[in-house]
């Protein structure tokens, strides 16, 4: 009983070792399907996040919850599937076995079973038991030997497992290398849920500043670069403070793919990001830095107390800040932190030690100010320190420049340096003075040479920045005499208690000529058409008033005559009368610059008494009858017909006077064509000197002159013969001599050889041309010698060599003296072309209003300049006008002129030297010797 228990207890336990063993790799196998299977389940869960994170681009938190599920899960269901592993049983593994070897008897598990349930059993029936357990187990111990150790695994669930897990493996291998730009941006999205990631997009960011700092309660501008695609969503900056909620701001658009916003007052640490829809950047962090930096500045300048100048501020543009000196500057200074206090020092340049220090005084919790006053120019570097005693590491740089305070400025514009006055002209006195802060006080010099000055106050010149000066000085009152030279300048202060501030201006230096010096001065200036207008006008003038008066007559004796009409007419003869009157007064007042003008003065001032009674009989006679206006009229102009009388006597002489001046006229026209002959000469003997003989430009340019000179010869021969012919019989002499001057032109072939001449240069002929040109030449400085002794002839050597009625012999001569200094200076010495002086319109004259090289203006007596041509007299009015003097002479061309450049020219208005009158030309010349030497 024994033996027989004891070995089919060693069977049993064969048995059910095996039976474990098979089990325990069932189970192990079972472990394996359970992790492909899990596999399996996070091939699917994390493509599916990831799918989901690209399309809805999930939050954090929600990437995180949604991680940590889909961990749960599988952990719940790997618990589940690991507790039932745990539980399978040895009879669970012999009920597999006989599946897998079809045992339709169930050997494996009836054994199992036997031996479960002998163990209960009685011992009366362990005799047979034991033998069919026995039996049994060794049937089910060899079907288990017969099944492969291999065949415990789960083969199949392990197929079926690990060929679900590889598919999924593969494909979504594929998938994510195919969209390997979208995975790995999007898988460690999933993995790593607690990462700053951004969510996958097609745009691209560029963020600047990277990385971002800003000053303590300062501000920053933070900008971002996207590109790539147009944009749907607008772009938002994403800030957050510390744990606070985010905050979120539209940008602005500062081109065509640039955002910016701008952080101000930033005092604590903040994150920030940009979005656009549901793409954005990383999250960055603006770094805070907590050294003290200048955020602001104002600077204010206290100008000194002299100026009278408020306290202003000055704007900081980065230039250089230009103060008066001895201001006082005050340079305020704001910080990001609060501050403590500062230094300035200032220096005179860039690296020059410090020559003055100040410190700073706080004036507020972020605020310090420095003042200090501006002696020199300098350059000032500050720093400041916050509360913590952190030094500002950039130093405030400021230049000042220190302005001196200039002395006032003083000019003189009237009278000019110098001028030449007679003793009752009136001196304009202008010019300008003005300060930079206003004048103290402004004076006039005035005195004699050789005397002591006297200053006269300018009235409201004081606290005046400018003051224009315009004074009026009546010589006369001075009692001044010829020979006196009055000085003049301006004197100025201004309130600067440190210097003197005392300006002068030049000194304008006037010379007192005799009326007889001025007379003569003015003779230089004044055409013939101006001398004979004078009579002329006055004539006209009293013509009228007297027509008026026989209106008045006429009507008084027709019968019925309007008393109304009576009375508008005697209104119209008494105006008349009045501008007659005016007119006669003012020329009697004149300065006579001509000998036959004293004479048109007395008669003047008889006309002018005449006229002023008749206006004033008039206008007494009231509304008479028409008899007693008649009877008026008429004795009115029997009153005037005498004064008419002696002034046509007085007119017609100064047209005596005219017509011979005309004929003067034309010795100049002779002069300046001899002149531009012997230039035509010069320049042909140059010419062949140098053999110039193959310049066809230059010939046409010799045969130009030539001919111009030959027009102007034959219409001198016309205009000497008109106006000779336009002489009077009191100068036939004269006439004569002029006509014999003119035909002596034609008999000598002058014109003939001047235009042969100018044929040869055509032909290129040099030789020819010159030898024509000179001997033209040769004849007209022959035929001007030759008749020197005659009338016409000596008017070039300044003579009256012919029979002069009495009375008219000082003014004729005193019109050939004025043509003589027109510019020849002697007539018959043939110096320039500018001579005989010049009128313009047409008229005739000798008036010189060329430039002068001294500069020296005329003051005296006004004068009426009355040049008409209500009239003409004799033939000369009619014929085309002399080309010389001051008949509208046109000038020849400039290639026929020598230019003379020994003296500079100054001014239009100015006096010639000729013009000056020869007793004070030394002085003149002294003058303007010294000013050129200074």
């Amino acid at each position: 009983m024994d033996v027989t228990s004891g070995a089919g207890g060693d069977l049993q336990t064969a048995f059910l070792n095996a039976l474990r063993k098979r089990r325990r790799r069932w189970q192990s196998g079972l472990l394996v399907a359970l992790l492909l299977r899990t596999t399996g389940v996070a091939l699917l869960v994390i493509p599916a996040l990831a799918v989901a994170d690209f399309l809805f681009a999930l939050p954090a938190l929600t990437r995180v919850w949604a991680g940590l599920a889909a961990i749960a899960a599988l952990l719940a269901m790997v618990a589940r599937k690991i507790w039932e592993v745990s539980r399978l049983a040895d009879k669970d593994a012999a009920r597999r076995i006989d599946q897998q070897e079809t045992d339709r008897r169930h050997t494996v598990l009836s054994g199992l079973e036997l031996i479960a349930g002998g163990r209960g059993e009685r011992p009366e029936a362990a005799g047979i038991l034991a033998y069919l357990t026995r039996t049994s187990v060794q049937r089910a111990t060899a079907a288990i030997g017969r099944s492969p150790m291999n065949r415990a695994w789960p083969r199949t669930q392990l197929r079926r497992r690990g060929r679900a897990v590889a598919i999924r493996t593969v494909v979504v291998a594929a998938v994510a290398l195919v969209g390997w730009p979208i995975t790995k941006v999007v898988l460690p999205r999933v993995v790593l849920p607690q990462r700053d990631i951004p969510p996958y997009t097609h745009y691209r960011f560029e963020v600047t500043p990277d990385p971002a700092t800003v000053v303590y309660g300062g501000s920053v501008e933070l900008a971002v670069d996207v590109t790539g695609g147009q944009l749907t969503e607008p772009v938002l900056l994403v800030t957050r403070y510390g744990g606070a909620a985010e905050h979120r701001a539209t940008c602005f658009q500062e081109g065509e793919s640039r955002y910016a916003q701008r952080l101000e007052g930033v005092v604590s640490p903040i994150s920030y990001c940009f979005r656009a829809g549901r793409a954005r950047t990383t999250w960055r962090h603006v770094t805070i830095l907590l050294k003290p930096e200048i955020t602001a500045a104002r600077l204010f300048v206290a100008p000194p107390e002299y100026t009278r100048e408020m306290r202003r501020e000055v704007p900081l543009s980065g230039e250089d800040i230009r103060a008066v000196k001895g201001s006082s500057v005050e340079l305020h200074l704001t910080s990001n932190r609060p501050l403590a206090d500062g230094a300035l020092s200032l220096r005179a340049g860039e690296g020059a030690d410090p020559f003055a220090e100040y410190a700073g005084e706080g004036i507020g919790t972020h605020t310090v100010a420095f003042k200090w006053p501006l002696e020199q120019t300098s350059r000032a570097s500050v720093t400041v320190r916050d509360a913590r005693g952190t030094e500002s590491e950039e130093p405030f740089i400021l230049q000042l420049t220190a302005l001196p305070d200039t002395p006032p400025s003083v000019s003189l514009n009237d009278p000019p340096p110098f001028a030449l006055a007679t003793p009752r002209a009136v001196l304009a006195l202008r010019g300008t003075v003005e300060d930079d802060f206003g004048l103290r006080r402004a004076d006039v010099g005035r005195g004699v040479r050789g005397y002591r000055d006297r200053l006269l106050p300018l009235a409201k010149a004081g606290g005046m920045r400018r003051m224009d000066v315009e004074e009026r000085v009546h010589l006369e009152r001075l009692g001044v005499t010829p020979g006196d030279v009055l000085e003049f300048y301006l004197e100025a202060r201004d309130s600067n208690p440190d210097l003197t501030g005392v300006t002068a201006s030049e000194i304008a230096r006037v010379k007192i000529i005799s009326d007889e010096d001025y007379a003569a001065s003015l003779r230089l200036q004044t055409t013939l058409e101006e001398l004979v207008g004078r009579y002329r006008a006055a004539a006209a003038a009293m013509d009228k008033a007297m027509e008026e008066l026989r209106k008045l007559e006429e009507m008084s004796r027709q019968e019925g005559a309007d008393e109304k009409a009576l009375q508008e007419q005697a209104k119209r003869a008494a105006e008349a009368l009045q501008a007659a009157e005016t007119l006669h007064q003012a020329l009697a007042d004149d300065v006579a610059a001509f000998d036959l003008e004293k004479d048109l003065a007395n008669t003047l001032r008889s006309t002018f008494a005449d006229l002023h009674h008749s206006r004033l009989r008039l206008e007494r006679s009231g509304g008479g009858t028409p008899a007693e206006m008649g009877t008026l009229a008429k004795d009115l102009l029997a009153k005037l017909g005498q004064g008419r009388t002696a002034l046509a006597k007085e007119e017609r002489r100064a047209e005596m006077v005219a017509s011979v001046g005309r004929v003067m006229e034309c010795v100049g026209m002779y002069q300046e064509i001899v002149q531009r002959q012997t230039n035509l000469v010069r320049k042909l003997t140059g010419m062949a000197q140098h053999q110039a003989l193959t310049d066809p430009d230059l010939m046409r340019s010799i045969a130009h002159i030539q001919s111009a000179i030959r027009e102007d010869l034959l219409t001198f021969v016309s205009e000497l013969g008109k106006r000779a012919e336009a002489l009077p019989d009191e100068f036939v002499e004269l006439r004569d001599s002029a006509r014999a001057f003119a035909a002596a032109v034609g008999e000598l072939q002058i014109p003939d050889l001047m235009h042969q001449a100018a044929a040869a240069a055509e032909n290129r002929d040099l030789g020819g041309a010159r030898r024509h040109a000179e001997i033209a030449l040769e004849k007209l400085k022959l035929l001007l010698d030759d008749c020197g002794g005659t009338g016409f002839g000596g008017l070039a050597q300044c003579k009256l060599a012919f029979k002069v009625p009495k009375g008219l012999s000082s003014t004729l001569q005193q019109v050939l003296d004025a043509m003589g200094k027109g510019g020849l200076g002697k007539l018959g010495s043939g110096l320039g072309t500018s001579g005989w002086g010049g009128a313009s319109g047409g008229g005739s004259g000798y008036a010189m209003n060329a430039y002068s090289p001294m500069n020296v203006p005329l003051i005296g007596s006004p004068r009426h300049g009355l040049a008409t041509s209500q009239r003409t007299s004799g033939g000369g009015g009619a014929g085309k006008q002399c080309p010389a003097g001051a008949a509208g002479r046109r000038p020849p061309p400039e290639e026929d002129r020598i230019q003379d450049t020994s003296e500079r020219q100054i001014g239009a208005d100015a006096l010639r030297r000729q013009a000056v009158p020869p007793k004070y030309e030394e002085a003149v010349r002294r003058y303007f010797s010294e000013d050129l030497n200074e």
